[in-house]
C-alpha cells in the first residue's frame, strides 16, 4: 500500500475529510511528499480500542533534528484513527 493509494480510499470513504488537505497539511508542517507507510499492517490501542492499521510517517518540515509524527489509518476502512508523536508511541 502506497501514501496516494491511502489517500484515495480515505477520500473516498470520508469525502468530507481535510486530512490530505494540502492546505491542512501545510500549516501542520507537513506534506504528501514526506509521508511513506512504514508498515501495512500494525495494531494500535486508543480509548476506543485496538485497530489494526496502516503507519504512515509524516516529517515536520523546519524541524532540527527531523521530527517524525506518526499517523494511523484503519486497514478496513482507511478511517484516520490518531497522530502520535514519537514519545507518545511508548
Amino acid at each position: 500500500m502506497t501514501i496516494t493509494q491511502i489517500q484515495a480510499w480515505h477520500k473516498k470513504n470520508f469525502p468530507d475529510s481535510r486530512f490530505f488537505d494540502e492546505k491542512r497539511l501545510s500549516e501542520c508542517g507537513e506534506s504528501l511528499d514526506t509521508m511513506r507507510v512504514l508498515n501495512n499492517q500494525c495494531v494500535i490501542e486508543t480509548d476506543a480500542g485496538k485497530f489494526s492499521c496502516f503507519q504512515v510517517c509524516s516529517g515536520i518540515a523546519g524541524t532540527v533534528p527531523r521530527v517524525n509524527v506518526y499517523h494511523y489509518f484503519d486497514i478496513l476502512s482507511f478511517e484516520w484513527i490518531a497522530t502520535k508523536k514519537p514519545a507518545e508511541n511508548h
